[in-house]
């Protein structure tokens, strides 16, 4: 069913609430499916008062992809492959998985003016990613550029999105950051599936949105989106200074900072041509993801953030300088 008016100023009031005055409620509901699968041993249990069982610490989980030298992702690998260091500390994998798990997609287009040039390729390219979904996956629409609208809740109806992608009329500015933040928020939110993952398409120029970098960043932390970023960068200003970047430059760092944080990817293309491989990279790594858990060695509820690192080792436990890990930079911890 699509939805339609539900602009920043409305979504706004929620996001700002979540981001700025409340803790968002991190990865809950991967926590609670992968206990059930994979009940916690007794040294992550306590005895309550009642007589039940409560958890000392919570699930961690990352959805990890592993790339080779050429960037080709690998898709098969077992759980001793893997190291998942905390804040420097080792951690014991209490979960891994290698299913392919059903992902929730929203799609965030930028239809402001400057974009206009490349609407009808971008709508063609994501109409192929939205098509390349699974049965069990889920899709969402939503546009920006001064105002951020949703246009398609998420469905399972392909149809339905390739619809309101064929309606979208180019105009007015980028508020990029204000997009990222909530449209992430939506999909945490309103995503069905434990994988969830935010495909946002601009020219990267940010203009005039109410929120800053460091406040996105912030926020993403709490979140477990995955964010892949594909930037039309090629047509901005590109002659900086001894003191500052260029527009280009500008653009770039932040997708890629965003992109890192959350375990997903910043592309660049320099022709519209590029955007089919793109999306099929994107298909590509929504499949070929590892799904590792672990509960924390540190148990405190204090609200901090903690950097997490995935190494590769060897068949010989050594480190693997051939293979790479991506997932998040880290997460914040839930506080009491």
């Amino acid at each position: 069913m699509r939805r339609r008016g539900l602009s920043n100023r409305w979504l706004a009031a929620i996001a700002a609430a979540v981001a700025l005055t409340a803790p968002f409620p991190s990865h809950a509901a991967a926590q609670r499916d992968l206990q059930r699968r994979n009940p916690p041993s007794q040294q992550d249990q306590t005895q309550d008062p009642d007589g039940g069982i409560k958890l000392d610490t919570e699930l961690i989980t990352l959805d990890v992809s592993v790339l080779d030298k050429s960037n080709r992702p690998i898709f098969d690998l077992p759980q001793d492959r893997f190291q998942v260091l905390e804040d420097g500390v080792p951690q014991k994998i209490d979960f891994f998985s290698r299913e392919q798990a059903p992902v929730s997609l929203a799609l965030a287009i930028d239809t402001s003016g400057s974009m206009r040039s490349k609407l009808d390729a971008v709508v063609q390219a994501t109409t192929n990613l939205v098509n390349a979904d699974k049965p069990q996956d889920e899709a969402a629409f939503i546009q920006f550029k001064d105002q951020v609208e949703l246009i398609e809740e998420f469905t399972n109806e392909k149809q339905d999105i390739e619809d309101a992608l064929g309606d979208l009329i180019a105009n007015g500015q980028t508020s990029l950051l204000d997009a990222i933040t909530l449209a992430s928020d939506y999909v945490q939110k309103d995503g069905h599936n434990r994988r969830k993952a935010l495909v946002v398409v601009s020219d990267g120029l940010e203009r005039g949105s109410y929120y800053s970098l460091d406040q996105v960043v912030e926020h993403m932390r709490k979140l477990d989106v995955r964010l892949y970023l594909i930037g039309f960068t090629s047509d901005l200003e590109d002659s900086g200074g001894l003191f500052h970047k260029s527009q280009k430059g500008k653009a770039e760092e932040l997708l890629r900072k965003l992109a890192e944080e959350t375990g997903g990817r910043a592309f660049f293309p320099s022709d519209l041509a590029d955007l089919g491989p793109i999306t099929d990279q994107i298909a590509q790594d929504l499949r070929t993801v590892f799904a590792v858990g672990y509960y924390p060695t540190n148990t405190k509820k204090d609200g901090t953030y903690r950097k997490v690192d995935v190494r590769m080792l060897g068949p010989d436990q050594k480190l693997d300088t051939k293979l790479s890990a991506r997932t998040r930079a880290g997460y914040t911890a839930d506080k009491q």
